[in-house]
């Protein structure tokens, strides 16, 4: 799925995982229709009054981002703007807040510039968000992290090198999932197979201990409420898309 000369160029949202937008694809306002693709994971085309939007479910972590910025490329969109949930290092972020990044950098020192106002000046950007190559699981390693970001998740500086490439803009929403003071108690990393979450090994690696067990309950009744408030903040609020 490219796109043609004569199309309009569209607008890409794009987040790692489907549950992170789920709400907005039973929105019958936008009226997406689902695509299959290898990478992007899905593709769904819908439209915000007279923008073409591509919503794209790009996996989870740096590989299915990379393979997915290339997907992107191709689409010659005029700008991207990456959804999803991030893992809070600063204290003063709590669940179900916010974060607009000014900066996105990785481990290895590389940093973009993103959010800057021109397109959606109600995103009123600010702090440092890491894009890391693992998830972050534990207290101990949030505080680590802390002096040089203020949350972490693990596919936007990927997914901005396709913009940067393009010279298109690049924004970034995250609601934070989890603060800096929470652990995780199952190893989520081996749960992550070819960009998706693996239902089975989740559970497999939940029912070992009653904390595992909890924490999947607490989580599927969090990304409920953490979506749909994602998604009405994005789409419903009008502090960026106003449909």
């Amino acid at each position: 799925m490219a796109m043609s000369e004569n199309e309009p160029s569209p607008i890409i949202v794009c987040c790692a995982s489907e549950i992170e937008i789920k709400p907005l694809l039973k929105n019958h306002k936008f009226a997406f229709q689902s695509h299959g693709a290898p990478f992007p994971l899905a593709v769904h085309t819908g439209s915000c009054e007279s923008e073409k939007i591509l919503l794209l479910i790009t996996g989870i972590g740096k590989a299915a981002s990379l393979q997915s910025g290339w997907w992107i490329i191709q689409q010659n969109p005029k700008l991207i703007l990456n959804l999803g949930y991030a893992g809070g290092l600063k204290s003063s972020l709590k669940f179900g807040d916010f974060i607009f990044p000014s900066e996105i950098k990785i481990r290895s020192g590389e940093k973009m510039i993103c959010n800057n106002g021109a397109d959606f000046p109600a995103l009123k950007s600010s702090g440092t968000l890491l894009t890391s190559e693992t998830i972050i699981q534990t207290k101990e390693e949030k505080t680590s992290l802390s002096s040089s970001a203020d949350a972490v998740d693990m596919e936007a500086y990927y997914l901005g090198l396709a913009a940067q490439s393009l010279h298109i803009p690049f924004y970034c929403v995250k609601i934070i999932s989890d603060d800096a003071a929470e652990n995780f108690p199952i190893d989520l990393s081996k749960t992550i197979v070819n960009g998706r979450v693996d239902p089975m090994k989740v559970m497999a690696a939940a029912v070992k201990k009653i904390s595992g067990i909890l924490f999947l309950i607490k989580f599927n009744l969090r990304s409920s409420n953490l979506s749909k408030n994602l998604c009405g903040f994005v789409f419903s609020d009008g502090a960026v898309f106003k449909c």
